[in-house]
């Protein structure tokens, strides 16, 4: 069986990324303190928002150092991310079934050969695989109730891309995140099940 859940873009929305694009405006350097800046070669960092299509990315220098600005978008990520992966799925039989979310959506890497995050993963009963376009899949039976016999999920929530001297964070698509979720129920168990609910974890 395969799940979607999506988390759509609302006027809500709006208000959110209008707010923190102001934000960080206030306190980025401006054209003026910017070319000071070359005249004089003193270094910047930048900062790069790619929001999810029909919002205009942000792009912004400051003074403070690269890395900074690293730890603000790992920061800004894992907050939408506390909230993006946030669900469990109620069916009519009064099971919850939910999975790491947060681990799986907070990690964006370019390889499942990399040992330490190869050791993360399987300290937390998770198995990953990179895809095509650098999509990422994870498998793991450390779920709850229908996902406790194994889950695959491919998320494609916000992500914060390091490279080292620069970096951003980018949304995916028209919305805010997109989870899809596979498991298996048994053939002669499946008429059973007539509705499943979204539910938050932290009610």
């Amino acid at each position: 069986m395969q799940f979607f859940v999506s988390m759509d873009l609302n006027d809500n929305s709006d208000k959110i990324f209008n707010n923190i694009s102001n934000t960080l405006k206030t306190i980025a350097l401006n054209q003026q303190e910017q070319k000071e800046y070359e005249e004089k070669n003193i270094k910047m960092s930048s900062m790069e928002i790619k929001w999810p299509k029909d919002y205009k990315k942000l792009i912004l220098r400051f003074r403070n150092s690269q890395e900074d600005i690293n730890k603000i978008y790992s920061k800004f990520i894992n907050i939408f991310l506390t909230g993006l992966s946030d669900f469990e799925i109620v069916d009519n039989l009064g099971n919850t079934s939910s999975f790491n979310g947060f681990l799986m959506g907070s990690y964006r890497g370019d390889s499942n050969n990399n040992e330490k995050e190869v050791e993360l993963f399987k300290n937390n009963g998770i198995i990953w695989f990179v895809r095509d376009f650098g999509s990422r899949e994870y498998f793991t039976t450390q779920g709850t109730g229908l996902f406790k016999e194994g889950v695959l999920v491919e998320p494609s929530v916000p992500y914060f891309y390091d490279l080292k001297d620069n970096g951003f964070v980018e949304f995916h698509g028209h919305n805010l995140g997109l989870w899809k979720i596979k498991f298996k129920i048994l053939a002669s168990e499946i008429s059973k099940y007539s509705d499943f609910k979204l539910a938050s974890k932290s009610k």
